[in-house]
């Protein structure tokens, strides 16, 4: 009932949220893939939203999550290793994790719109 009535555009902006949700409790991608195609991709196909957005809103959604997600050991790694703090990091990233899921929601926009 939440989908129900919503424009496809929509449907995929919410499904990438969605995605980055569950993306800072399971990072491996596969796993991610695994444990919410199976209930998105339903929801997808009532709402008329294609198999390629629904994927591509998982990377999107996933792709993004992974450069600023707390809870991901290997970019706590990585910053450990390279001396930064993670809410220094975090500041840096904000303006660019921002803007990049603009283009995130713009690219599941026209793909929607032009039906891929």
């Amino acid at each position: 009932s939440l989908i129900q009535g919503h424009a496809g555009s929509v449907v995929a902006a919410g499904m990438m949220v969605a995605e980055m949700m569950f993306d800072l409790l399971i990072h491996s991608t596969s796993a991610l893939a695994t444990t919410t195609m199976p209930i998105l991709t339903p929801i997808a196909q009532i709402s008329g939203v294609s198999g390629q957005v629904t994927v591509s809103a998982l990377l999107v959604g996933s792709g993004l999550t992974n450069m600023v997600s707390p809870t991901n050991g290997l970019l706590l790694a990585f910053l450990a290793a390279c001396k930064v703090d993670y809410i220094e990091w975090v500041r840096f990233m904000a303006p660019l994790f921002i803007a990049l899921c603009l283009v995130g929601f713009a690219a599941l926009y026209l793909m929607t719109v032009f039906g891929a």
